[in-house]
């Protein structure tokens, strides 16, 4: 009897192998440490008795590791609530007080334990599932004493889900819970961690959190963004053409369109380059483009509406209606301070934030006149449109740095002037840049140029083989190139437009310190519809002193147009040693001579208006 009484910890052992389901583990703490004891009790077990027996070793203090193993939760709860009287201190006279440290291993914790236990209560952990159901017997456990709850850890464990799109919801008297628990973890003085689904939260991270961030953690569940990442990628606005790869493609597509066959192709196999060019059009590594005659400047004011993408419809949901932008379910306590603030003035500039969700304002419908005009109307007075924002985006994505273009064609867009200095400030920086409307831009190139050809689209019709060089007909099944696009203007026309932008290209680009050796000029096919252009055209030519041959042909020009190009020729004339295969600087020369003989002309001029109308210009048919 007296070996027992000197061994407490054996006599305790002992008592409990006597009671109904219960079974305990003690394990020494070593040196210095906290001895623990696992103790994992059973439905019928008495929790009275259990906490009575501890009380025999009140002078030796241990760690509890208190496990209640039955699954149904109102039994865990009322075995929890069996703890009251020994954690709040009560004694009976001549009966040791219950000393020890006590951790609840269960997901579920009781609202009468927390309720009922008071500041100095020996809790040092616990857990719970659901927020939602305990937090007000948390909140009076660490706000309704005149301290905090000394408990150093709980654990958030949520059972059925792990993440979710909506932040959970807590109405206006639960956030000032909320706000109390943070405040009261944040003072405890023994407050360690908050354990929320696995993530360990310090007190000084909680210190940090927001009310929200700290709520969120409460509820233990991940929160998803409802948009996946791949949804949430913000596309720029663009405009698609649809290109071909070669001649005999076009061709293939159009007879389709004539005449549908039996087995269509697949629409996913055309070639389409999306203006302004993104990662994946550069992924294409276009080394030739011809944009000629698709009018981008006319289809970009008819065609794209601002309306269409989130970058160029923010006037249409910022302003007034910002108040109206989705809002997460579980956010709306933050709709009034964001109210407040906007009615102030301090609101923070949304325009920074990512346009991901958003609200349309209530009186507009999309799609409308009335819509795109709201977005011209909220542009500065000097700000570009929407249209000339997308073509100058386009403009510059084709000849950016990491831009794999070589050839490029840009005639019979409606290019301005202003268009035209943008490109060629890019040309000028662009590194791999062979041609720019089909004029050679690089340096070494366009010094060693002694002929240069303007001839419509530029795109030659391919030569067709003899029957002896394919004799079985299967030549169709060449392979396209990869890396060239032509939209289906350059094969429907045969005529090429040169806008006022165009003109002014060729003017800079066609300089006497550029094309030093130049000796023979073609212009072939061309639609000159502005005097303009055609004074840009004529001013390259009177500066370019080294062209000796020039060639006219198939020019639609105005009545006016014609006569500032003949009085071009004429100024030319003394240095043309060949207009259209007429060697009209001879003529010159023999009419300045006034001799009366009669000269043979080669049989190779062309004889067209621009020949004709510089005879009788110049007076030659007395020659």
């Amino acid at each position: 009897d007296m070996g027992m009484r000197e061994q407490p910890e054996l006599t305790c052992l002992l008592l409990m192998q006597c009671l109904e389901g219960v079974a305990t583990d003690l394990s020494d703490g070593g040196a210095g440490g906290e001895a623990v004891l696992k103790a994992n009790l059973q439905a019928e077990a008495d929790v009275d008795a259990f906490c009575d027996v501890l009380r025999l070793l009140s002078r030796t203090p241990l760690l509890l590791d208190l496990n209640f193993t039955d699954k149904r939760m109102e039994v865990v709860k009322a075995q929890q609530a069996r703890l009251v009287p020994h954690l709040s201190g009560h004694s009976v006279e001549g009966i040791p007080r219950f000393t020890h440290a006590v951790s609840l291993r269960n997901n579920v914790v009781s609202d009468a334990l927390l309720q009922g236990l008071d500041c100095h209560a020996p809790l040092r952990e616990f857990g719970f599932e659901n927020i939602g159901a305990v937090l007000p017997s948390l909140f009076a456990a660490m706000c309704g004493r005149e301290k905090p709850l000394p408990v150093e850890r709980i654990r958030v464990e949520p059972k059925w889900m792990s993440s979710r799109f909506a932040r959970k919801r807590f109405k206006k008297r639960q956030h000032s819970w909320l706000d109390g628990i943070q405040a009261a973890l944040i003072r405890s003085d023994r407050f360690v961690e908050l354990n929320s689904a696995g993530t360990a939260i310090s007190r000084g991270e909680i210190e940090g959190m927001s009310p929200t961030e700290f709520a969120d953690a409460l509820t233990g569940i991940q929160l998803d963004d409802p948009f996946p990442v791949e949804a949430e990628k913000l596309f720029e606005p663009q405009m698609p053409y649809l290109c071909f790869p070669s001649r005999r493609s076009f061709k293939s597509w159009h007879k389709e369109q004539v005449t549908p066959s039996h087995h269509p192709r697949d629409p996913s196999q055309d070639l389409y380059v999306s203006l302004p060019l993104d990662d994946e059009g550069r992924d294409q590594q276009m080394r030739r483009v011809s944009l000629v005659m698709c009018g981008m400047r006319s289809r970009l004011q008819q065609e794209a509406r601002p309306d269409e993408w989130p970058s160029s419809s923010r006037p249409l949901w910022l302003g007034r209606g910002s108040r109206l932008r989705f809002t997460r379910p579980g956010d709306e306590h933050n709709v009034a301070s964001h109210e407040a603030a906007d009615e102030e003035g301090d609101m923070e500039d949304e325009t920074s934030q990512p346009a991901v969700r958003f609200h349309w304002r209530p009186d507009l419908r999309l799609g409308t006149n009335f819509a795109c005009d709201l977005i011209a109307d909220a542009l500065h007075a000097n700000e570009p449109s929407f249209a000339d924002n997308l073509l100058h985006d386009s403009l510059k994505s084709l000849l950016s740095e990491d831009s794999p273009v070589q050839e490029l064609d840009l005639r019979g867009n409606g290019l301005t002037r202003e268009d035209a200095n943008l490109l060629l400030d890019l040309v000028y920086h662009h590194k791999s840049l062979m041609r720019l409307n089909m004029i050679p831009v690089l340096e070494d190139e366009a010094a060693n140029c002694q002929s240069l050809e303007i001839d419509g689209t530029g795109i030659k019709e391919p030569e067709k083989r003899q029957v002896e060089d394919d004799p079985y007909g299967d030549d169709d099944d060449e392979e396209d190139p990869t890396d060239e696009a032509y939209v289906k203007e350059a094969f429907q026309t045969e005529f090429v437009r040169m806008d006022d932008g165009d003109g002014y290209i060729f003017l800079q680009l066609v300089a006497p310190n550029s094309f030093p050796e130049l000796r023979s000029v073609t212009l072939r096919k061309l639609d000159i519809p502005q005097d303009s252009t055609l004074a840009h055209i004529t001013d390259a030519l009177l500066n370019l002193r080294s062209v000796e041959q020039l060639h006219l042909s198939d020019l639609r020009l105005s009545s006016r147009g014609a006569s500032l190009l003949l009085q071009a020729v004429a100024e030319l004339s003394p240095r043309l040693a060949s207009l259209n295969g007429l060697p009209l600087a001879r003529l010159v020369q023999l009419k300045e001579q006034s001799e009366g003989n009669v000269h043979d002309l080669p049989s190779n001029v062309e004889w067209n208006d621009f020949t004709l109308g510089a005879m009788a210009r110049l007076g030659l048919w007395s020659v």
